[in-house]
């Protein structure tokens, strides 16, 4: 896709100031922030869609499981300390 993209003038100068503080073209630095913002994107689509496998798969804890495991965790880590001293 080589197609012509309009740009708000306000966003042309940002890119035209930044261009020349970095010594590079115009062009390069829209296709290296366009790059950068796709593998961005990807990512997030990779990282979303791992968090979906679980529910999915059934894996999941209700808010009363949770607590419930949670206190289970204090109990047992209250007795070491206990034991310890």
């Amino acid at each position: 896709m080589n197609d012509i993209v309009s740009l708000p003038k306000s966003l042309q100068n940002r890119i035209d100031k930044l261009s020349r503080l970095r010594r590079v073209t115009p062009e390069s630095l829209v296709r290296e922030c366009i790059a950068d913002r796709v593998a961005y994107l990807e990512w997030e689509e990779r990282v979303l869609a791992q968090g979906q496998a679980d529910p999915d798969a059934g894996r999941v804890m209700t808010t009363g499981d949770l607590r419930k495991a949670i206190s289970e965790q204090r109990l047992r880590r209250g007795r070491k300390s206990t034991r310890a001293t």
